[in-house]
């Protein structure tokens, strides 16, 4: 497996550990009021943040440099994958911003903004892990 794909692996392990538990939590037991939802929010962001951090430090201690160097395929593979999940986060967007807002707001609207944010990143490591699996 390549340096790219365990990058692609490790981010949606991230994204799986942090926003998977804030999104569950905010369905089923979310307290009302905004302070232990914005918690829960930086947490979740935040752990997802350090998480990946740190479990890519791993990675780039393990690796070595030659493994490391970014090849044609790997930018082609990326950008094929940032184009589905911008398609993603725009759908996600207008959702958000153009449908919504007619009957709802606040947290209502920002947990919505924040899977699409979320969805997007999925989609993206996803489609690259994908590609690389199919030999592209």
């Amino acid at each position: 497996m390549s340096y790219r794909e365990h990058q692609a692996w490790l981010a949606l392990g991230a994204i799986a550990l942090t926003l998977g538990p804030y999104f569950v939590w905010v369905t089923l037991a979310a307290p009302e009021g905004p302070g232990p939802r914005l918690l829960a929010l930086g947490l979740a962001l935040g752990g997802e943040a350090i998480l990946l951090g740190l479990a890519l430090f791993w990675l780039q201690r393990r690796t070595s440099a030659e493994d490391r160097v970014g090849a044609a395929r790997a930018r082609e593979l990326a950008r094929r994958a940032t184009g589905a999940a911008f398609g993603t986060l725009m759908a996600g967007t207008i959702l958000v911003g153009v449908v919504l807002p007619f009957d709802r707001q606040g947290w209502d609207l920002i947990n919505p903004a924040v899977g699409a944010i979320g969805l997007a990143q999925v989609v993206q490591k996803a489609v690259a892990l994908w590609l690389y699996r199919r030999g592209v």
